[in-house]
């Protein structure tokens, strides 16, 4: 039977959190207070209607939330 217990996080492990954390930094992705501002509604939303989704921005490509936002942020009118 396989252990059930949680390994330690490796190097490659810190390495891509360490990404990811200034990836935030650098998208200024945070949680959306405006219901018309929110990657949900943005045109490079991969799957509109769903919670997570990829953001296919150039700038960006990566996941996202539906209620976060970013200055990259393009909604249907605009771009």
């Amino acid at each position: 039977m396989d252990d059930p217990t949680p390994q330690d996080p490796v190097e490659a492990d810190v390495d891509l959190a360490v990404a990811a954390q200034q990836r935030l930094g650098e998208t200024l992705l945070a949680r959306s207070d405006e219901p018309t501002r929110r990657c949900g509604l943005c045109r490079h939303y991969l799957n509109p209607g769903h919670d997570l989704a990829l953001c296919w921005h150039p700038d960006q490509r990566c996941l996202v939330d539906a209620d976060w936002v970013c200055r990259a942020f393009e909604g249907e009118s605009e771009g």
